[in-house]
């Protein structure tokens, strides 16, 4: 039983013994003792009634405190009842009120401008639950990891077959950190912790910085080449030409020492050659023309590469496979494209040495077709991952860099996506995705 039923009951209990001298009254005849009491009784129940309002006011107070707390309606103000000292506790308690009030806009206001922010900054943020699993994500990271967040949400990170997410993973310990994936693009990934009700969330930060890290190196290679070009070709040229004054003095030498310093005079015009060469194959990656693109029949390209290599790949033992998927024709620039393909096949085979099996695969992928190039020899390491596509890195003894550089900027003005990956010891594999 409630404290309001309590109380009347209590008020009804309190009447029944002047209602039983009223009836002992009347019965005795006397009237006007009889109306007295009955007068005492109305007056009795109206002040009662009164006393019990005002002392249920509090309670009411109470109650409705409650309810303001539970649906969280700061805004709402109580009005006074005329009871001082109850007045002066709602005249405090609307002064707490007004000030959540205050604090529930301004949190409100932060969580909007925290979501609008999140929403649109470029830079991935993955937040977790007390758990380690994934509470939110934004956009960006949806997109750096390839997935939804609906399959991210209540998950580890562990948990999901993204490229990023695995690197992540392994990096974990070494947080912050530049990724490099398969494919040549580059995070830098951040971990840190934000307190929620008195314990520590973890979150981390993924930024791309794949387009401003390639622009600045194209820009440091520009620089370096276009003086380097200009340095050497000068050198050369002049060199040539004190070469080629020098053959005419032969005839004047012995003939004993005239087939050596002819021989001399041959080998050093002949390493300028090379040095040339080399300067030109620089040259080329700074100054690709535009791509001309027209539709190509890659088997047909496949085929003449495979025909060109063919007795370099007899010599080593290698053998050539070649599985057509049937994809249709694509469009692309055969000039450049057969460039960048020459340059992944020739890697392919120099990286098997000896003794193996060079694998080319045109197929149709989930949403485009597809050429895979694999070797059976597995030699790059995690840290050549991390390595490769940067300017002048090569894994080869006398390696120069330039040719997966010149890959790189080839597939990119086609906006080919590509990958090169391995499984040390086994295979090497670079995938473009047309």
């Amino acid at each position: 039983m409630t404290l309001r039923a309590q109380l009347w009951v209590y008020l009804l209990a309190v009447q029944v013994f002047p209602l039983v001298i009223a009836v002992y009254f009347f019965r005795q005849g006397e009237m006007l003792w009889f109306f007295v009491m009955e007068a005492a009784i109305v007056a009795f129940v109206f002040v009662g009634a009164v006393m019990i309002r005002r002392a249920l006011r509090p309670i009411e107070f109470v109650q409705a405190s409650k309810a303001t707390f539970q649906d969280r309606e700061f805004g709402t103000r109580m009005k006074p009842v005329g009871i001082s000292e109850l007045d002066e506790l709602v005249g405090l308690f609307n002064e707490m009120l007004e000030e959540l009030h205050r604090e529930q806009l301004k949190l409100g206001e932060q969580k909007g401008f925290f979501d609008k922010l999140l929403q649109a900054t470029p830079i991935g943020v993955i937040i977790h639950d007390f758990d380690d699993c994934i509470s939110n994500v934004n956009p960006a990271a949806e997109h750096m990891l390839g997935l939804e967040f609906e399959a991210l949400k209540g998950s580890r990170l562990a948990d999901h077959p993204s490229c990023l997410a695995t690197a992540i993973i392994e990096d974990q310990q070494k947080l912050p950190a530049l990724i490099t994936l398969p494919d040549g693009k580059r995070f830098r990934v951040q971990q840190s912790v934000f307190y929620d009700r008195g314990f520590h969330r973890k979150f981390l930060m993924l930024e791309e910085l794949t387009s401003e890290m390639q622009a600045a190196e194209r820009s440091a290679y520009e620089k370096l080449i276009q003086m380097t070009s200009h340095e050497v070709n000068n050198t050369i040229g002049a060199t040539n030409s004190l070469l080629q004054g020098c053959t005419e003095y032969c005839a004047q030498l012995q003939e004993q020492d005239r087939a050596d310093f002819t021989h001399a005079l041959q080998v050093v015009m002949e390493r300028n050659s090379r040095l040339a060469e080399f300067m030109q194959r620089l040259a080329q990656v700074v100054h690709l023309p535009a791509p001309d693109c027209q539709p190509v029949s890659l088997p047909l390209l496949i085929r003449n590469i495979q025909a060109m290599f063919a007795v370099e790949l007899r010599n080593r033992n290698i053998r050539w496979e070649f599985v057509d998927g049937g994809v249709p024709s694509v469009n692309l620039d055969t000039h450049l494209f057969e460039q960048a393909l020459i340059n992944i096949v020739k890697n392919a085979f120099e990286a098997i040495e000896r003794d193996g099996v060079l694998t080319i695969i045109l197929q149709m992928g989930s949403d485009a077709p597809e050429l895979i190039v694999q070797d059976s020899a597995g030699v790059l390491t995690q840290a050549d991952r991390q390595k490769l596509f940067k300017p002048f890195y090569s894994t080869k003894r006398h390696g120069q860099g330039i040719g997966l550089m010149l890959v790189r900027e080839i597939l990119q003005q086609h906006g080919f996506r590509y990958s090169l990956d391995c499984e040390p010891g086994k295979w090497t594999r670079f995938k473009i995705k047309f």
